[in-house]
């Protein structure tokens, strides 16, 4: 089966968005909901527009983070960005932070995680570039309430790499499945969490100095010590290694759907870390409901297998990839000029 974790316990239209789902029909609160913007006005517009078609959106309150310009090119996207965020609707609330000076990245996203968590017991994030299915928001809250009592289970996800990267077997007969690697692409967690959370990597000298540990973190996956080393020298703004580190460094698993609930449509060469390539795309179009929870904390090793197949710096597989790559650009090229 694979590796087992202690195990605690067991834990359309804005109608139709409520009662589909049993838990938020009948009352229950839902998580609230983080929603970080900056400078894309039609990806926050693509994005907010699936997020307040979610089953339970009428029951979240949200709130929109948005960094100021950090130049002053950016100023008039920035402004566009608000515009689209002022006149949101199909939530239970709105606020919106507008933050007076540039706080890049990492900076907005770590204040508005603390924000969040500070207020509240648990919180979904989300980003510009984000597109949901309809069932995102019902999975999240589910997978909050269900594993709320579960200290190993760090983070949940909406988010799962298409098959074509990380194919799940057919055999699997959950519709989620656990991974030690943090996705941030629609994810959600618990205030206990934050306890956990190093963001400095304090750590870290000692961790570069071991090789036993660097090799465990590459077995999670393989580019993780090189991308954490770039983030400890100030060479990337992500504020996701800190992240994946401290899920590493605690044992912790994500939850994650077996077929995605989120197309990040960020890609395309318009954001920060985000390269233009089309590998990370889902048809979300008849993304179904998560029915099936897995009840066993484990990792399952065919998955574990998988992924890290698909995510090997091995000479062969970034060959497949980068082939893969302009196959699919090919074939968005040609779909656009259809």
């Amino acid at each position: 089966m694979g590796e087992r974790f202690n195990l605690l316990s067991s834990a359309s239209s804005k109608q139709s968005s409520e009662m589909s789902d049993p838990e938020l029909a009948s009352g229950a609160s839902a998580a609230p909901v983080a929603l970080f913007v900056y400078n894309r006005p039609e990806h926050t517009r693509r994005a907010l527009k699936s997020l307040a078609a979610c089953h339970g959106a009428v029951k979240a309150d949200l709130t929109v983070f948005s960094d100021a310009a950090k130049t002053v090119n950016a100023q008039a996207d920035v402004k566009a960005v608000r515009d689209v965020v002022a006149n949101v609707d199909g939530f239970r609330s709105v606020e919106i932070v507008e933050r007076p000076s540039n706080m890049g990245s990492a900076g907005s996203v770590i204040d508005g995680i603390k924000h969040m968590l500070s207020r509240h017991e648990y919180a979904i994030f989300m980003e510009d570039d984000l597109v949901c299915a309809p069932y995102a928001l019902s999975f999240l809250n589910k997978a909050l309430k269900r594993y709320a009592d579960q200290p190993n289970i760090f983070t949940v996800s909406a988010y799962s790499y298409p098959a074509r990267l990380m194919e799940i077997p057919e055999s699997y007969t959950h519709d989620a499945y656990f991974s030690p690697v943090f996705s941030s692409w629609g994810w959600a967690t618990w205030r206990r969490s934050l306890d956990y959370i190093d963001w400095d990597v304090s750590d870290y000298e000692a961790f570069r100095a071991n090789p036993d540990s660097i090799r465990a973190f590459r077995h999670i996956r393989d580019d993780l010590p090189e991308l954490l080393a770039e983030q400890q020298k100030g060479q990337s703004d992500d504020w996701t290694l800190p992240m994946a580190y401290s899920q590493f460094k605690n044992n912790f698993l994500t939850l994650c759907p077996v077929h995605s609930l989120i197309d990040n449509i960020g890609h395309d060469g318009s954001g920060l870390h985000c390269f233009d390539t089309e590998l990370f795309r889902n048809d979300i179009d008849h993304a179904g409901d998560v029915i099936s929870y897995p009840d066993a904390i484990y990792l399952d090793d065919r998955i574990m297998d998988a992924s890290r197949t698909a995510f090997s710096n091995s000479f062969l597989t970034r060959v497949k990839r980068r082939i893969l790559d302009q196959s699919l650009k090919l074939r968005r090229a040609r779909t656009k000029q259809s």
